[in-house]
């Protein structure tokens, strides 16, 4: 049996599922047998033409049969987002949204093999070129055109299949499902001859997948896929991904504890981002280096960072509470470091890790240092069972440095064997 047949017999399928009809209403319907329409959904015996727009019109709906000219047009549009997906080539991703409104049809009343192909399509638009306020809403409305594609998975030809495990693993990247993600995007197929974007499915697979490898904190894993993605970028000119590579390879050198080669790295980054014009990564740079500048005890600088990214930006991240409070804190500016927390409480439930990190800083400039201690250990525990290892670092930090203060030599112990933990455990993932 073909891949057309099967692709029709598993579109039966899903229909009368979805539609709540069982075999045995088929049967009625149609006079087919049961057991007979049971082997055509298996794809032991062929669905006939007539058969299946007869048992379409019982479910409600037509079926359509001319359909090869959009499948071929909606592969080609499939093959040319994906080309300018890798290069993050906005204007032209816009001009194949904006052609996708000739192929868009109510996905509940018109079932034929357009459908796949469209909601492959639609789906990998949906999550790789909106942002913000949008996001939310549409990654919940995405879920279910994802499920939708794995339904029909085994039927789909082998290039198709590849795009939606590489939808699927940028979907759950953008929701910070970082194993799941990778879970799909290390299930791509051989690039099958029908595809003519070998070049860039792989590369930009390998690239979510070192993605991925960063944030979860596998240092090892990042190290070997590095230089593969930036010799495939280099190759193919991707001055963009390549910019979001240096980002990536500075967070690789923060997980390995190396501050300064992670400053280095952004600075180099954001200065040569500027220099072609581009600024799409000023506000993740900044906020890496307000990290490294805090992880290296340089105060004044980190506030300096914090006030440009506040003043220049337009954009307030809630590390800001944490990392400016303690700032000004080290810097001895009690006054200042009170004040700092309080745009910040109206918004502590409604952020995750927000609430315990105001708690830390109110602990810490009103009670005592044994007090930030205890509270500190058991937030970073917290923490890292939200796999939030940065901030659950930053913790113990800021407890290292109170327990130094007053020579809290019991309290250190502890606190460098969770670091050590930390660190092992960033090292063995």
């Amino acid at each position: 049996m073909d891949s057309i047949s099967k692709a029709r017999a598993a579109l039966f399928k899903l229909v009368r599922l979805r539609t709540g009809y069982s075999l045995q209403n088929v049967e009625s319907d149609t006079g087919k047998k049961a057991s007979l329409i049971s082997d055509m959904e298996r794809f032991k015996k062929a669905i006939p033409d007539d058969f299946i727009a007869k048992a379409f019109r019982s479910f409600g709906t037509e079926f359509s049969f001319d359909y090869s000219n959009d499948v071929e047009t909606i592969l080609s549009l499939i093959h040319q987002y994906i080309r300018y997906l890798y290069y993050i080539n906005d204007p032209k991703l816009a001009v194949i949204e904006n052609q996708l409104e000739n192929y868009h049809f109510d996905y509940l009343s018109d079932y034929d093999d357009r459908f796949y192909y469209l909601l492959t399509l639609e789906a990998l638009v949906l999550v790789s070129t909106y942002q913000n306020e949008q996001t939310v809403r549409l990654i919940d409305g995405l879920k279910d055109r994802i499920d939708t594609l794995l339904d029909a998975y085994p039927v789909l030809p082998p290039f198709i299949k590849d795009v939606i495990n590489l939808i699927c693993g940028i979907y759950y990247n953008s929701l910070r499902d970082f194993k799941t993600s990778l879970s799909y995007l290390n299930n791509l197929n051989s690039m099958s001859p029908e595809s003519n974007d070998e070049r860039y499915l792989n590369p930009i697979a390998r690239y979510f997948q070192l993605k991925n490898q960063v944030f979860l904190h596998h240092p090892m894993q990042a190290y070997k896929l590095i230089p593969i993605v930036r010799n495939e970028l280099n190759n193919d000119r991707n001055y963009q991904r390549l910019f979001n590579l240096d980002r990536l390879e500075a967070i690789y050198f923060i997980s390995i504890g190396e501050y300064e080669l992670a400053n280095q790295k952004l600075v180099e980054c954001t200065e040569s981002m500027h220099n072609l014009g581009l600024f799409f990564l000023d506000d993740i740079n900044l906020e890496n280096r307000v990290w490294c500048s805090l992880m290296l005890g340089r105060y004044e600088e980190s506030l300096d960072l914090i006030e440009k990214i506040e003043s220049e930006l337009e954009f307030n991240p809630a590390s800001n509470c944490i990392f400016k409070t303690y700032c000004l804190y080290q810097l001895n500016r009690q006054e200042d470091c009170k004040q700092a927390i309080e745009p910040y409480k109206p918004f502590r439930k409604l952020i995750t890790g927000l609430h315990e990190s105001i708690m830390l800083m109110e602990t810490l400039i009103f009670h005592k240092p044994s007090v930030f201690i205890k509270q500190a250990l058991r937030f970073s525990d917290q923490m890292i069972k939200r796999n939030e290892i940065y901030i659950a670092s930053f913790f113990l930090q800021m407890a290292k440095d109170q327990a130094e203060s007053v020579f809290d030599y019991q309290s250190l112990y502890t606190i460098y064997q969770k670091l050590y933990a930390l660190r092992q455990s960033s090292q063995s993932g």
